[in-house]
């Protein structure tokens, strides 16, 4: 999926699957992630507001193991990007 919004952001394009998931209130789907063929993943707040968090598993990585996290609003709001060796939860 080829979007000029997203590479006037700065954000990659290559997107080649697009998701839509609904959750009830005060709902942690948990970490997300590929080993083999990992992923990029971008998350949009299309209606009320999403807890989104992340964490980086890679053992050889200089940032191992610290998380960050941010409420994303729905008002056109877009997940931070994240390096290949980070987990999201929303």
């Amino acid at each position: 999926m080829d979007c000029p919004c997203l590479q006037n952001a700065g954000i990659p394009n290559g997107f080649v699957q697009n998701n839509h998931c609904w959750s009830v209130n005060n709902t942690l789907r948990g970490l997300h992630y590929k080993i083999q063929y990992p992923q990029r993943k971008l998350l949009k707040c299309t209606r009320g507001e999403a807890f989104d968090v992340a964490v980086d598993l890679g053992k050889a990585s200089p940032s191992f193991d610290p998380w960050v996290a941010e409420i994303l609003p729905n008002k056109f709001s877009i997940s931070f990007g994240l390096p290949q060796t980070w987990r999201k939860d929303f």
